[in-house]
């Protein structure tokens, strides 16, 4: 009996013994074929580590290659002959009394301006987001917009530019010669950053841009920078981030302009801008960006002269 309850006793030992083992196991190597989320808990792994790739998120830039050092100088080179310093133009000083007085006009709804991109003819306080108030038309409103008042399309002479820093920037030109308003440009968006004349910046979503305009208002030069959001690399489990940059883009030259093989064999085609775009570390990405970062630091206070309340524009506000 001694023998038999010996035997027992150690049975009942090793069997606590390996399911104690068991627990340690399960807790050193879990179960790898459950779904993760990326971005989870800190205790969570990487769905790349294990195989099971059907949560990673992806981009469409992960297989782009870098730049070689070759063509990173030309995109380098490209960016140094463009000039990103603001300026804002205040054109001839002598006619701003009648400019102010034929804009307080404009403003107070008592003549129309013309969309140049739409021939609509139509009064402010009727349009889009520029009336958010309800009392007196909603002219109340434009008390609290920021007005620039300089020469914003380098004719000599001044537009308004009103933005309210959170939905919308508008320029509306006068033109003396044929006395109507025309509504010059029109950004439905936070985004954009007025860097003087003819210039305008861009910032949102990772994005960084550079625009110069011409006398009509349309794009004359553009460039892009861009972080996409992150993503999960396939090979290594690690979050990881693209650095995308396009070449200057002269409007008047790209039909006639093909990249070179070399580079366009290293390039990205975005079908959804209809840009090329190429990878660059982030050490070069911030090179180049840098350009619009400080140009757009530089217009806040090159600006500071050209920018007005409404009473400090056009005297005390009365709908």
């Amino acid at each position: 009996m001694k023998i038999k309850n010996t035997i027992t006793i150690l049975s009942i030992v090793i069997i606590g013994s390996l399911i104690i083992i068991l627990q340690l196991d399960l807790e050193l190597n879990p179960d790898y074929s459950k779904e993760y989320t990326v971005g989870g808990t800190e205790n969570s792994v990487s769905p790349a580590a294990t195989g099971n790739t059907e949560n990673l998120m992806i981009s469409k830039y992960e297989n782009v290659e870098y730049v070689d050092e070759e063509i990173f100088f030309i995109i380098k080179d490209a960016y140094s002959k463009i000039n990103f310093n603001a300026c804002f133009s205040q054109g001839d000083i002598t006619k701003y009394d009648f400019y102010k007085e034929k804009f307080r006009r404009f403003l107070k709804g008592e003549v129309p301006f013309t969309s140049k991109n739409t021939d609509e003819i139509c009064y402010i306080y009727d349009y889009d987001y520029i009336c958010t108030d309800i009392s007196n038309n909603g002219m109340e409103s434009f008390k609290n917009y920021t007005y620039y008042f300089f020469d914003a399309n380098g004719d000599g002479k001044p537009e308004l530019c009103i933005k309210d820093n959170a939905r919308f920037t508008y320029i509306v030109k006068y033109d003396e010669n044929q006395n109507r308003f025309i509504l010059w440009q029109d950004y439905k968006t936070p985004k954009i950053y007025l860097l003087g004349t003819k210039k305008l910046g861009y910032v949102g979503d990772g994005k960084y841009g550079f625009i110069e305009i011409d006398d009509e208002g349309n794009y004359d030069l553009s460039l892009w920078c861009k972080v996409p959001d992150g993503y999960t690399n396939s090979k290594t489990g690690r979050d990881e981030y693209c650095f995308m940059v396009t070449l200057p883009q002269y409007e008047w030259e790209i039909e006639n302009k093909e990249l070179p093989t070399h580079m366009k064999d290293n390039a990205f085609w975005d079908d959804n801008e209809n840009l090329y775009y190429f990878r660059v570390t982030e050490q070069q990405f911030y090179e180049l960006e840098g350009n619009i970062s400080k140009a757009i630091d530089l217009a806040e206070e090159e600006c500071k002269e050209v920018v007005f309340t409404y009473e400090e524009l056009f005297g005390k506000f009365n709908p």
